[in-house]
């Protein structure tokens, strides 16, 4: 990941929190990036399984199979939160106070936070916020997922200095209509 090799010389006695960690690729990556203690957390007990298998230095990383409206954090603990589109499933209201709120308070001062939501140019915005998705997923209900305008990201990190905000657009060009648009937020507790 360039941002953690950017923003990180090592990490070396730095704490990681991997949001939605899944099935352990970027908790494994923090494993060989040298830091301290990783804390994976994600919502799905199967997910968590196949990482506890997948990864083999067991002492550096504390697997949390939790909702993200479960989780507790510990104040000042962690020295980056990451989030590789895993909050943008949730409602926008969750999102904001969660960032606002939990993520910030359980940063260290200077630690970062690296997130990738869906930006409200996403061709799947069109649809309802709470449904989308549905065809990719093949399910009736889709997927809860919450697209951000770029004024609405300043808002939910106004009290981290936003270090890099960049609209990241892919054309489809099977099908040039379809847009996959994320924001790629790096932020920092000042």
């Amino acid at each position: 990941m360039a941002s953690t090799n950017k923003y990180f010389k090592s990490g070396v006695n730095k704490t990681v929190l991997d949001l939605g960690c899944g099935t352990g690729n970027n908790t494994k990556f923090f494993i060989e990036y040298k830091f301290k203690k990783i804390h994976g957390v994600d919502v799905s007990k199967s997910a968590i399984k196949i990482a506890q298998k997948f990864i083999k230095k067991k002492s550096k990383v504390k697997f949390i199979n939790k909702n993200f409206k479960d989780l507790k954090l510990r104040e000042n603990f962690f020295d980056l939160i990451c989030d590789r589109g895993s909050m943008t499933h949730t409602s926008k209201k969750f999102m904001n106070n969660f960032y606002k709120k939990q993520a910030y308070s359980s940063l260290k001062k200077g630690g970062y936070i690296f997130s990738w939501i869906f930006s409200s140019s996403h061709y799947a915005s069109k649809k309802s916020s709470y449904n989308a998705f549905k065809k990719e997923t093949k399910s009736k209900g889709g997927l809860l997922t919450s697209f951000y305008t770029k004024n609405e990201i300043n808002i939910i990190f106004k009290k981290f200095k936003i270090i890099n905000l960049i609209e990241e657009k892919k054309i489809n060009y099977l099908n040039k209509k379809k847009i996959n648009s994320v924001w790629f937020i790096v932020a920092k507790k000042i």
